[in-house]
């Protein structure tokens, strides 16, 4: 043991006497090592998923993959919408507008569901009707009237589509499955025989990716701008919104602590040392450190996660601890 430590710091001795030798040589490779691992950075990815708490080989992780493979994505995206009256003529044709609008212009979508179009089933003497609730749109207060008491003795539709007030709606919006190039029903029968021979022409299948799925909530929340006001609030809710909330408030939270962190260490190096000598290559080093870790991890494909996103302060933290003795040693 022995033995070892003493060759390991005659080995810390030569490198230290080839860095003060070749100066120049190191500074220049290890700008050319920062710079190449920051170019990299670009590729970083944001996983803010609750399987990003899983490892991947972990037997749960393993069989939800296996059950995405078939059965793709299920992420659903609810727009809650309040009012004075749900049943008012007003309400509807703005819940109408919106409603088209969704279906008109958001991307990856495989269907909507609000009172618009919502099933009603009801019967007659001699008949079972299957019908959308405003298949006809009411003309008269008392068709109006008809259509709200045939939803409020839905049980179907109870704080689901309608709240018990009747001040309350939601439309229900359900994101593909698997990506645009395959429809459902063929990405299904793919996924289903992907493991028989006699299947002819299968493809493998693609899920619909998270950054497909932000760009549904961000179109989303484009039209609800457009069509919010303070007598039809509307509210969005789901998988995806959360996810792309996370994501937002990870990199803006990340990026304020890490200057903020930056600043305090700055300062209370000024306050130690009395000279910008001892505060810049300090902070230079703990940053290029910072920058250097996190396009290792772009290389490696480790993604920053929710338990991970303390790393950056984190890393400037215990980084500048070596600087301050090596400041100290040379002041």
């Amino acid at each position: 043991m022995n033995q070892f430590r003493t060759r390991l710091s005659v080995l810390f001795g030569n490198w230290v006497d080839w860095v003060c030798r070749y100066p120049y040589r190191v500074m220049i490779g290890c700008a050319l090592l920062v710079l190449s691992l920051m170019s990299q950075m670009p590729s970083l990815k944001l996983d803010t998923s609750p399987e990003g708490f899983l490892g991947r080989d972990s037997p749960q992780m393993i069989a939800y993959d296996d059950f995405r493979e078939q059965f793709g994505r299920d992420d659903r995206i609810i727009v809650g919408i309040r009012g004075d009256s749900v049943f008012d003529m007003d309400f509807l044709k703005r819940l109408r507008s919106l409603h088209q609008a969704i279906e008109q212009e958001l991307p990856h979508l495989e269907e909507v569901e609000s009172l618009i179009n919502a099933r009603a089933i009801y019967g007659t003497e001699d008949e079972l009707i299957i019908e959308d609730l405003f298949e006809n749109w009411p003309e008269t207060d008392s068709d109006l009237k008809r259509i709200a008491d045939m939803a409020r003795e839905n049980p179907l539709y109870e704080n689901v589509m309608l709240s018990e007030d009747g001040t309350f709606t939601m439309i229900r919006i359900q994101i593909r499955r698997f990506a645009e190039d395959l429809s459902d029903e063929q990405a299904l029968d793919d996924a289903y025989f992907e493991s028989d021979a006699e299947q002819p022409d299968t493809q493998p299948v693609r899920l619909l990716t998270e950054e497909e799925s932000d760009v549904v909530v961000v179109r989303l929340e484009e039209l609800v701008k457009q069509h919010n006001t303070d007598d039809f609030k509307i509210y969005v809710a789901g998988q995806p919104k959360l996810t792309l909330f996370l994501k937002e408030s990870m990199t803006r939270d990340m990026s304020f602590f890490s200057m903020m962190s930056v600043l305090a260490i700055g300062i209370l190096l000024f306050i130690i040392f009395r000279t910008f000598t001892a505060v810049i290559p300090a902070l230079l080093v703990v940053i290029c450190s910072l920058l250097s870790t996190l396009g290792c991890m772009a290389i490696a494909g480790s993604p920053i996660q929710l338990p991970t996103q303390i790393l950056p302060s984190f890393l400037l933290a215990v980084g500048v601890a070596d600087a301050v003795h090596l400041m100290t040693l040379f002041h």
